[in-house]
């Protein structure tokens, strides 16, 4: 149940304000890799990739981004 909590915490923050709490208090927000709002969809995919236990690997390599970033394409940048 908690993780079902958290999947729909985070594709109702992301879709509708591109933000979470913590996106909010450090000023980011997930972008589509064309500077535009992600669709539902790439919201999703990248909620459900997130819990991918090998995701944390991809920083280990000096990666910027995630694997839920990669393949949903979508970035997070710094909200103006």
């Amino acid at each position: 149940m908690p993780i079902l909590i958290m999947v729909i915490y985070y594709i109702l923050y992301e879709f509708f304000k591109g933000q979470t709490i913590g996106k909010i208090i450090t000023k980011t927000q997930v972008l589509g890799v064309k500077d535009t709002p992600p669709t539902l969809v790439r919201i999703i995919m990248r909620t459900l990739l997130k819990f991918n236990p090998f995701d944390i690997i991809s920083y280990c390599f000096g990666s910027e981004q995630g694997t839920h970033d990669v393949i949903s394409k979508t970035k997070l940048a710094q909200k103006l």
